[in-house]
């Protein structure tokens, strides 16, 4: 570290000591905030403490954070972190990272180019803040904005023309004008942002009579972000850690509050989507277990595969799957009873037999069954 360089850190101290902290140290060219021992949501709280607390004199901020947390870098950042290292430190990648980080905000104020961090839940009741501010939530009033933030969102790497816009979020319109986007684009722009900048709108933009979600929008999503950790699940997986890939199954799972767009279940336009997410949920829930059933945590196994099928009671793979744990914990008579449920809707829903691998199953266990007794 060079000597013009000084550094303030600020470990694992409690959250309430934070600003006193700051206030009453020498102001330090570098503020770096280890936060490796904090949860997901403290670490968002800890660093908004400290920008607010830093803002005044330009400070930059260095985060630590744990490896297994690459997944917040992207917030974090927006929250107004200016770089980040991933434990356990180099000391000299530390020095030359303030060091560089000095030098790239030379004193100045920080500003987020990227405007106020956009956070949208889309798990049960669609939710957007700004910033600090909740724009759109349950008592939203304006559903046809609502749906049209979502649409935009959805689309987020295409523009969209009005005439597409209309024909999808309007359908029982005929021969609607194309000035119904415009003004329900208005009644969005004012929500999310109040007023129009300098610059321009920051999230909904128009180019050439199409609109388009402004992806380098600084955001947090909680649909991105459990596509993401199923992602990172899923290559751990195939990678050979099963611990880490439970650990991602796992907060891929809780992230899912609720159905994802729910809300709009009944739209064609999120029709797709809506079956999509759903779908790679119960395959979260699904994969979940079996690593869970391999790690003999069979009681958690069960509870996930009992809730893909309160999920979705057509969904066959969650009973061969249920049926399985159950036999592997030796509750065979109750593995017998999962697979007579399933026969009894499919013939009640679809008019059909389970499948053959199904049956086999069941065959199995049943002639497991009898040799035990």
């Amino acid at each position: 570290m060079t000597d013009s360089t000084a550094v303030h850190v600020i470990d694992d101290e409690p959250l309430e000591s934070l600003a006193e902290r700051l206030n009453a140290a020498t102001e330090p060219h570098v503020v770096v905030v280890d936060l490796t021992k904090r949860a997901s949501d403290e670490r968002r709280r800890t660093l908004e403490l400290v920008r607010h607390a830093a803002a005044d004199g330009g400070v930059p901020i260095l985060i630590v954070l744990p490896a297994d947390a690459r997944h917040d870098v992207q917030e974090l950042l927006a929250l107004g972190a200016d770089d980040f290292l991933f434990a356990p430190v180099d000391p000299d990648e530390l020095a030359a990272r303030a060091v560089a980080a000095t030098e790239r905000t030379g004193g100045r104020p920080h500003e987020l180019e990227s405007g106020p961090l956009l956070r949208i839940w889309l798990a049960g009741s669609v939710r957007v803040e700004v910033g600090e501010h909740v724009a759109i939530d349950r008592h939203y009033a304006r559903r046809r904005a609502k749906a049209l933030f979502v649409y935009l969102y959805l689309n987020r790497f295409r523009e969209v023309s009005k005439y597409q816009l209309l024909a999808d979020l309007w359908p029982e319109a005929e021969d609607a004008e194309p000035g119904r986007v415009k003004h329900t684009i208005q009644v969005l722009r004012a929500t999310l942002e109040a007023a129009s900048p300098g610059a321009g709108w920051h999230f909904i933009q128009e180019h050439a009579g199409a609109y388009s979600f402004n992806p380098e929008a600084a955001r947090y999503s909680d649909m991105e972000e459990f596509e993401t950790e199923l992602a990172l699940a899923r290559q751990a997986r195939k990678d050979g850690d099963p611990r880490t890939a439970l650990t991602r199954y796992r907060q891929a799972i809780d992230l899912r509050k609720g159905p994802f767009l729910s809300e709009f279940r009944y739209d064609d336009w999120a029709a797709a989507d809506s079956a999509r997410l759903q779908e790679s949920f119960l395959l979260a829930l699904e994969e979940g277990a079996r690593l869970e059933a391999d790690q003999g945590a069979y009681d958690r196994a069960i509870e996930l595969l009992r809730r893909a099928i309160a999920e979705d009671a057509l969904h066959e793979s969650s009973y061969v799957e249920l049926m399985r744990c159950l036999w592997l914990d030796r509750r065979r008579t109750d593995a017998l009873r999962v697979y007579h449920r399933l026969r009894d809707v499919l013939a009640k829903k679809l008019g059909v037999e389970p499948q053959a691998q199904t049956v086999r199953l069941y065959e199995q266990i049943r002639r497991d069954q009898a040799i035990a007794v």
